[in-house]
């Protein structure tokens, strides 16, 4: 049930990468590009995560398939957007590693790809409050 085949890796990275060139400044087309391409990713995870009874997994992707979705656009602003596509990106590339057993992963008791996205956006939140809270002094 946990484990991964090659093509869902290769979806993986491919999304994280293009959500990684996303922090640089591209034509306007690249980005509706990967909206697309993330809609399409997402909902092909979200239908494997129902397919495997993965509830939680399954939310997640659908969640990240309507974030991403490039019909309807949801207007977050550039540093935003840059931190859900790192928070996306990271998350997408470590759930490579949880899905193989890493000691790591287990190490901090997390046991699906839902804990590790919720550990990320923690992560980055905490910084991004750090960041503000310095720019004020």
């Amino acid at each position: 049930m946990n484990s991964i085949n090659n093509f869902d890796k290769l979806i993986k990275v491919i999304l994280a990468l293009l959500f990684f060139l996303c922090l640089f400044d591209l034509p306007y087309g690249f980005y509706q590009f990967v909206r697309l391409t993330g809609l399409i990713g997402f909902a092909y995870f979200a239908y494997q995560a129902n397919q495997n009874r993965q509830t939680q997994l399954m939310i997640l992707y659908v969640c990240l398939a309507i974030l991403f979705q490039p019909l309807i656009k949801i207007s977050l602003g550039r540093t935003i957007w840059n931190i859900v596509d790192i928070i996306v990106g990271v998350g997408l590339l470590s759930s490579l590693f949880l899905n193989q057993g890493n000691e790591i992963i287990r190490f901090f008791n997390m046991n699906s790809e839902f804990d590790l996205y919720l550990i990320a956006i923690f992560m980055v939140k905490n910084d991004v409050k750090n960041v503000s809270y310095q720019q004020e002094k």
